[in-house]
């Protein structure tokens, strides 16, 4: 009791600093807008794609949950949660996003699901659960690698052009993003049980144990079906940004808007600040001001933030359910 105490104080605190953080960042960046300009910019939304990008994530929670029940049944993990009980996970672990950096309560996932379920699963099912945070973010980085192939420096007129010509889109930078991306394919790849094998201390171990078992229950085919799945799930959370975009009258539907997104999107998961809010607008205004207007900027670095609000306060619904039991045997 006393370790878990410690621990909930410790994340209270690192949510105290990161809401101060957003705060300060937030404060800075709207202090310098014209209130009147503020005003128009949030007059002039276009309430349908607003409405039409909002009810897209309970569409992105939908697929979500049928990923991680679908899955977990298929990479050998009996019992598996049922699709309505990975639903209300989703949203619930929403909330502990708000509090834990970089989106680490997706990682509670499996310890919902019990909890909802008031049963038991295998300890499989937190091993998938860590897959599927790296599958996400293997994803969201493929996508933008993807997306750097078809790079054109000849359009001297459009988004394009000004976009690149920031820092954050030199060779350099891209070529971090690879070597990212093959760590990852590493990890999640089915041949990655064959290095941990090598490890003879670690195949002693019983929890070690059960990373080989998982990796020997994940096929190429699925392997290669999952991952597609997850670039699915995430083009359509690119699309509801893009959606965002549109409804503040910024379109954003070419090769280096999709590609300011990511970069906004992975900024806003380093851990420091509330759910990544500030870092996100002050990197969108890096990317876009020499574009658009500041004021419609900051109001989609907001839509954005409600990527992760919305979800949350969903997930408070569903978190009544959360309360102390006996698991079943």
């Amino acid at each position: 009791m006393k370790y878990n105490i410690k621990i909930s104080f410790k994340n209270l605190t690192k949510l105290f600093i990161g809401i101060i953080i957003s705060l300060f960042i937030i404060f800075t960046l709207y202090s310098r807008l014209d209130l009147n300009q503020l005003k128009i910019a949030i007059r002039d939304t276009n309430s349908i794609y607003l409405f039409f990008a909002l009810l897209i994530t309970f569409f992105i929670g939908l697929i979500s949950s049928f990923r991680f029940t679908f899955f977990a049944r298929k990479f050998g993990i009996l019992p598996y949660p049922k699709v309505i009980t990975s639903f209300k996970s989703y949203f619930v672990v929403s909330c502990f996003n708000l509090i834990l950096p970089s989106k680490l309560g997706d990682l509670s996932k499996g310890f919902i699901c019990e909890r909802l379920d008031k049963r038991k699963y295998p300890n499989s099912i937190h091993i998938f659960t860590l897959y599927e945070k790296i599958s996400d973010l293997f994803a969201i980085i493929s996508i933008f690698l993807l997306f750097s192939i078809c790079l054109n420096t000849s359009d001297t007129n459009s988004l394009s052009n000004l976009i690149e010509k920031k820092l954050i889109f030199q060779i350099r930078f891209i070529y971090f993003f690879l070597v990212i991306f093959f760590i990852l394919f590493t990890f999640l790849s089915p041949s990655f049980k064959y290095i941990l094998r090598k490890f003879k201390k670690i195949n002693k171990k019983s929890r070690f144990r059960e990373f080989i078992n998982f990796y020997s229950n994940l096929s190429i085919i699925y392997f290669i079906n999952y991952q597609i799945y997850s670039i699915m799930l995430w083009i359509i959370q690119i699309l509801q940004m893009l959606i965002f975009g549109l409804a503040v009258g910024i379109n954003l539907f070419s090769v280096y808007g999709v590609m300011a997104l990511i970069v906004s999107t992975l900024v806003g998961l380093l851990p420091i600040s509330f759910a990544g809010i500030g870092t996100r607008d002050a990197t969108l205004l890096f990317l876009l001001s020499s574009r658009f207007d500041n004021p419609n900027i900051l109001i989609l670095g907001f839509l954005l933030s409600t990527r992760y609000l919305v979800p949350s306060l969903i997930g408070l619904y569903y978190s009544r359910n959360l309360s102390n039991y006996a698991f079943k045997a």
